[in-house]
């Protein structure tokens, strides 16, 4: 035998070798259906499952198929949805009734949809029955057992895709950012609003804790670092410094300084006690000569202008505020 023999003898074999293995599937019956029977006395209740196996490309058919004397009505559930377990109801239909040997047969069709689950079950349902040759009818029941189904496993893996996720970052449209960039600026307006809130608060708080003299002291040395005289700010300046000294006043001797002229604050004081001579002259002399620069538009001399801070500063060192007095003004601080 030559070595084309050979050749053309091997690839018969493996055509009839597949023609033969197709031929075989082609011939393999489909599985048949699961049945369950009920039977009590002249009253028969069939499940039919098809496919016996669970298959989630396909449906399943599930049969109902009653067999009773023709004066026996039957009464199915009108939903087994409820006893379903991997499955959904999908609809039904009836077959129209047929006589077999005196006795009717009903058969109901009930299309059931598979869903990825850990078990396939039709749990127990009641089939009611009505008796109609006694008078008054006759109620009864039967139950069906529990079906549980297996589910189909693919033949090979070998042809199985492995899909591995992959987070996307997504970018939002243009309105969705808009309200994002809202978001986040409300968010940092009411963080400042806070955070200011509580910087005044503190403050407050600290300047209430000061006595009189201690906090027109330290509005004296803020005065003084802004360096308003270097800066040709000369009414500001005086404006600000005479503001001190009254707001001093008022809270020391509770005495509405801001907001009396100088000669009513003059003629208020005159007979007080608590301003010697002494002090009402300087503090008449300081008053009057920055009314000039205020209210007149005077030009003071730089000796004139140290000489208004020195008495400022050596009036509020220098006043002296009985224990009685600071008692009474403590609630007068603004």
């Amino acid at each position: 035998m030559n070595t084309k023999t050979i050749y053309l003898t091997l690839l018969t074999a493996l055509v009839a070798a597949g023609c033969a293995r197709r031929g075989d599937e082609a011939a393999a019956p489909p599985p048949a259906p699961l049945v369950e029977r009920v039977v009590s006395g002249s009253i028969s209740v069939e499940l039919s499952i098809n496919p016996p196996v669970v298959s989630l490309e396909q449906d399943t058919i599930l049969t109902i198929t009653t067999t009773a004397p023709s004066e026996m009505e039957i009464r199915l559930p009108p939903s087994l949805q409820d006893r379903l377990d991997g499955f959904i109801e999908a609809g039904y239909f009836d077959i129209p009734e047929r006589e077999t040997n005196g006795s009717t047969v009903r058969e109901r069709r009930i299309r059931l949809t598979p869903l990825a689950a850990d078990r396939w079950r039709i749990a127990p349902f009641i089939v009611n029955t009505i008796d109609n040759s006694y008078s008054p009818p006759l109620d009864g029941w039967l139950h069906t057992p529990a079906l549980r189904l297996a589910i189909r496993q693919p033949e090979s893996t070998a042809n199985t895709v492995t899909f591995q996720p992959r987070l996307l970052w997504i970018a939002p449209d243009a309105a969705a950012m808009l309200r994002i960039a809202l978001r986040y600026i409300l968010y940092g307006m009411a963080g400042l609003l806070i955070i200011f809130a509580a910087y005044r608060l503190r403050r407050a708080v600290v300047l209430w804790r000061m006595s009189p003299r201690e906090r027109a002291l330290r509005e004296l040395q803020a005065l003084m670092q802004r360096d308003l005289i270097g800066r040709q700010q000369v009414k500001q300046f005086y404006l600000e410094l005479t503001m001190i000294v009254r707001r001093y006043i008022e809270r020391a001797h509770a005495i509405r300084a801001p907001e009396q002229t100088t000669e009513e604050f003059l003629l208020a004081v005159a007979g007080d006690a608590r301003f010697s001579a002494a002090t009402l002259a300087r503090l008449k002399d300081f008053l009057e000569a920055s009314d000039l620069v205020k209210f007149a538009g005077s030009r003071p001399a730089p000796a004139a202008i140290d000489n208004a801070a020195r008495t400022a500063r050596e009036y509020i060192e220098h006043d002296r505020i009985s224990g009685e007095t600071r008692s009474a003004v403590k609630g007068v601080q603004p």
